[in-house]
């Protein structure tokens, strides 16, 4: 219960932070989230038809909708890939100046603000904020130019991080499977794509 306190009043100060810079008009890096890809959903509606849940095409697709979704697979042999369906169907969530939004939290203004320590990105907004509130000698003022570079290098790097997990993990499961090759393994398919299968 206190972590969900905790993550809760954390998201009310995010979306604080965005909201008293945009009223402002202030430059603000926001953290949006556009809605998923067409295209990408229809592998999860197949998904679901196969599993009997309900995710007819032409439905209004709001995050309460993929809640249903991952509820209805809860529990069933099927939980991971549904979870795993929903999430490839995303947009990327990036760091831009032009607000359209948080799809995945539902909010229509939301930045980071939390985390200054360890995010870049949280730092530009608590800088916007000391000078746009008048708190302090904010000796730093950027063009819309150099933060927007900002933002995209700050979400490249994001992205090389991300797949550098990605590679490290695939290598470490490569080297563990590298021992059982001959063997009969229980595997349950979480995914299928036109390349492969997805598996644990």
């Amino acid at each position: 219960f206190i972590n969900q306190l905790i993550e809760e009043m954390m998201i009310l100060a995010n979306i604080c932070a965005a909201e008293t810079l945009e009223k402002g008009q202030h430059n603000c890096v926001f953290r949006v989230h556009d809605q998923p890809d067409p295209e990408k959903m229809d592998h999860l509606r197949e998904l679901a038809k196969a599993l009997e849940i309900p995710f007819a095409k032409g439905q209004v697709i709001t995050p309460k909708r993929f809640n249903q979704v991952i509820d209805a697979a809860a529990g069933t042999s099927s939980q991971e890939a549904v979870n795993d369906a929903i999430l490839r169907c995303q947009a990327r969530a990036v760091y831009t100046l032009d607000n359209v939004g948080h799809y995945g939290l539902g909010l229509t203004h939301y930045a980071h603000f939390t985390s200054p320590i360890r995010r870049y990105a949280d730092l530009l907004v608590h800088r916007r904020l000391i000078a746009a509130e008048k708190l302090g000698n904010a000796q730093i003022s950027l063009s819309r130019e150099t933060i927007e570079e900002i933002c995209r290098h700050i979400c490249e790097t994001e992205q090389t991080a991300a797949k550098a997990e990605r590679r490290t993990i695939a290598r470490m499961s490569a080297s563990l499977m590298q021992g059982q090759k001959d063997s009969l393994l229980e595997i349950t398919i979480t995914g299928v794509t036109h390349t492969g299968l997805f598996g644990e």
